[in-house]
């Protein structure tokens, strides 16, 4: 049976330009299971970093001095790596969980890509002040942001994938509240899709605990110090919070009497809100592991620490040379380490800088016979994947592909002799006239599933 050092690891990455600002590390033994040297980074100073997908073939890092996105491979054996100028420097980003789709904020707004195609699809003017924080809810149908201004909004996917040919434009979102004075410095979404809980910390000494689907603020802490990061545990029962005096606060949740304010304090030990202390500065990166017995940490001066909830002591502790920007928890992907790991075919295009004019579906909708799931999905990414590229599909029909399969396949015995009489059957390919007509039948109804959703969704919200 797996154990929990073999199903994750950590992701640090440190604001700095020096090689091997990006690793990732074994929470057990604290060692370097692998690491970007950045040297295509041109020596931009690393930012951040953000998984595409969850099978971890590509990491997506922005550059905190440059315009600029880069997307590169996992997989020791694979050299992808695909460079993208950007409208301005991305000071938060978010990759949606099915590697599909990537935001960025630039100054206010938030600029939405569809990362196979390249395509710019909106632009949204979405906060007063600049945007300091992106993360989508976990089944991806909506995005989270905050920004300097105090404000956390909840805006539908839909609403960010869906161009205008007015340019820019500015949907209402689905929810908003403003539970800060002065710029939001940490935000965490919980599981639950758009029935999440989002938290948030800020400078002015406070964080707020939200209900996505009700809008009601369900907990505010009131600090003594600066609240400069947050997250919560799988189970959400625990709350932790980084300080600027480089102490990691614990709230339980279900601690008696229940409250919907607390206070808390960084002088002394408190054993109704536990300290985590051996950070010298402000705590700017915080995550938990899977079952929530452990928790990473990174601060300003680049250390990262990786502690044991239960005995509140530091299991590691190492330095790099910039403050940590990203610390979180990540499946152990296959192309981490297996030899033979093959990616996914879908391409990563480069991120265009104009805004789509349409989205008219290239891809047609074909069902197929059931001749296995995994052989089915992996015909689909082959297909997808060259259509994206711009190359002609293949002549040949599902029948063809499910014969090919059937006689790749080990056959019983009783089937030896049938099949020796089928080796003289001609197959004959669909003509190119049959396939055109086949794609536009499938473009027609992917517009009518399509505005028949729009329309639900308009229905719904009046």
């Amino acid at each position: 049976m797996p154990t929990l050092e073999t199903l994750e690891q950590v992701l640090i990455t440190c604001q700095s330009a020096d090689p091997f600002s990006t690793l990732v590390v074994s929470p057990q033994t604290g060692a370097a299971v692998w690491s970007y040297k950045g040297s295509e980074l041109q020596g931009a100073i690393t930012n951040l970093a953000a998984p595409v997908g969850v099978n971890g073939d590509y990491l997506a890092v922005t550059t905190k001095d440059k315009p600029m996105l880069h997307i590169v491979a996992v997989h020791i054996r694979d050299r992808t790596h695909q460079k993208s100028v950007l409208p301005g420097i991305a000071r938060a980003l978010a990759v949606h969980p099915s590697g599909t789709v990537v935001c960025c904020a630039i100054d206010e707004k938030i600029y939405t890509w569809m990362l196979t195609t390249g395509q710019l699809l909106t632009i949204i003017s979405a906060h007063y002040q600049p945007v300091s924080h992106l993360q989508f809810v976990s089944d991806g149908s909506a995005l989270v942001s905050a920004g300097d201004d105090g404000i956390v909004q909840v805006w539908l996917l839909t609403d960010l994938m869906t161009p205008h040919d007015a340019g820019l434009m500015k949907p209402e979102p689905l929810r908003k509240w403003s539970p800060h004075s002065v710029p939001v410095t940490g935000l965490f979404v919980t599981s639950g899709g758009v029935n999440c809980r989002i938290l948030s910390c800020s400078s002015d000494q406070t964080a707020s605990l939200h209900s996505s689907s009700s809008g009601e603020c369900l907990l505010t802490v009131i600090a003594d110090c600066k609240l400069t990061s947050c997250t919560m545990d799988p189970a959400e029962s625990r709350i932790f919070l980084g300080t600027s005096k480089g102490a990691v606060a614990q709230i339980n949740l279900y601690m008696e009497p229940v409250l919907r304010e607390r206070h808390l304090t960084t002088v002394g030990d408190n054993d109704e809100m536990p300290l985590f202390r051996n950070h010298k500065a402000a705590v700017t990166a915080l995550s938990t592991n899977l079952d929530g017995s452990m928790f990473v940490s990174g601060d300003a001066l680049g250390q990262y620490c990786i502690w044991d909830v239960a005995s509140r002591q530091c299991l590691k502790s190492a330095s790099m040379k910039g403050t940590i920007s990203t610390a979180q928890f990540i499946p152990n992907w296959l192309s981490l380490g297996e030899a033979e790991y093959k990616k996914s075919p879908l391409p990563v295009a480069v991120l265009q800088k104009q805004l789509a004019k349409s989205l008219e579906p290239t891809v047609p909708v074909v069902l197929r016979p059931a001749v296995g799931m995994d052989e089915m999905n992996n015909q689909l990414d082959e297909m997808i994947a060259r259509r994206l590229r711009g190359e002609e599909i293949s002549t040949t029909t599902w029948n063809d592909r499910v014969e090919d399969v059937q006689r790749k396949r080990p056959k019983a015995a009783d089937e030896e002799e049938e099949s020796d009489n089928d080796e003289d059957d001609e197959v004959v390919p669909e003509t190119v006239e049959g396939l055109k007509a086949a794609l536009n039948k499938a473009r027609r109804a992917n517009r009518q599933l399509y505005s028949f959703a729009v329309s639900q969704i308009v229905d719904n919200k009046s």
